[in-house]
C-alpha cells in the first residue's frame, strides 16, 4: 500500500495539471522558451515533491525547501549580474539581464518616486542620475569598451527610453537642468536624513570642475550636519588623496 494520503495524492495531481495547464498556456502564447521549460519540468516536478514532502523522508522537507528557494534565488542572481553563460541564455531565449533590464528598472522606480513624491530628497537625487541621460546628456556612458553591435544596442535602447519612456517623458517637461542643479534643489530644503546628497553633492563639484572654496563649502556643510559620520572626508577619497596632498605640497613650497 502506498505510504501517501489521500489527499498528498490530490494535491500531487492537482499540482500537475495546473503546471499542465501553464505550460500549454505559455506554448501557446509564445512566451520564452526558458519559462516554458520551467513550468515544463513543474509537471512531474509536484507530483514528486508532494510524495518527498509527504512520504517517509518527510523529516527533511524543511531542508529541501530551503535549498529549493536559495536555488531558485541563485540563478536569478547569476542572471541578473551577468554570471548565466551567454551561450545558454541564448539557447532558451533568456531576456536580458544585468546592465540593460536593471538599468530599466531604476528608471521604473524613479518614474514611480517622481510621480509621487516629486520634491522629496531621494527623488530628486536619482533625477541628478538619471535625468541628464533623459535630456540627451551621453556624458556619463562610455560606449568605447563596447563592441560595435554593443553600443549599437545600447544606443537604441538609450533612444527608446528617451522618446518612449514616461519618466524620460516627464523630465523633458521640467528644465533641463545639470546633476549639480539637480543636488542643489535637494539640498535646498536641507535634509536631515539623507547624508549620500551632501556626500556625493562634493563628489558632482568634483566633477564639474567647481572653485575650491564653493567644494569645501560643501564639504564642510556635510560635517557639520553629520558631526558623527564615519565616512571618509569626501574631498580626499574621491579625489584619492590629491586634495589635501595640494594643500601640504603647497605650504612646503612656500616654506
Amino acid at each position: 500500500m502506498s505510504e501517501l494520503s489521500d489527499r498528498a495524492r490530490l494535491t500531487g495531481r492537482v499540482g500537475a495539471i495546473f503546471a499542465f495547464a501553464a505550460t500549454s498556456w505559455a506554448y501557446i502564447t509564445g512566451q520564452d522558451l526558458w519559462l516554458v521549460l520551467l513550468l515544463c519540468t513543474l509537471i512531474p516536478g509536484v507530483p514528486l515533491y508532494v510524495r518527498f514532502y509527504s512520504g517517509r523522508f518527510r523529516r527533511y522537507r524543511f531542508l529541501v525547501g530551503i535549498y529549493l528557494v536559495a536555488g531558485a534565488a541563485s540563478m536569478f542572481e547569476y542572471w541578473q549580474f551577468g554570471h548565466f553563460p551567454e551561450n545558454i541564455a541564448k539557447t532558451i531565449d533568456l531576456p536580458p539581464g544585468a546592465g540593460e533590464m536593471q538599468g530599466i528598472r531604476q528608471f521604473n522606480l524613479s518614474h514611480v518616486l517622481y510621480d509621487l513624491y516629486p520634491q522629496d530628497t531621494e527623488t530628486l537625487v536619482r533625477n541628478a542620475q538619471y535625468g541628464p541621460t533623459c535630456i540627451g546628456d551621453d556624458s556619463s556612458l562610455d560606449f568605447s569598451q563596447m563592441s560595435e553591435e554593443q553600443a549599437a544596442s545600447s544606443r537604441e535602447t538609450l533612444r527608446l527610453l528617451r522618446e518612449q519612456h514616461p519618466y524620460c517623458l516627464s523630465l523633458q517637461e521640467e528644465e533641463k537642468r545639470s546633476p549639480r542643479q539637480w543636488y542643489e534643489l535637494a539640498l535646498s530644503a536641507q535634509p536631515k536624513k539623507h547624508e549620500e546628497a551632501y556626500y556625493h553633492y562634493v563628489r558632482i563639484l568634483l566633477e564639474s570642475g567647481a572653485a575650491r572654496e564653493d567644494v569645501d563649502a560643501a564639504a564642510e556643510n556635510w560635517r557639520r550636519v553629520f558631526p558623527y559620520s564615519r565616512r571618509l572626508d569626501p574631498r580626499d577619497l574621491f579625489t584619492r588623496g590629491a586634495w589635501f596632498k595640494d594643500d601640504a605640497d603647497n605650504a612646503d613650497g612656500e616654506s
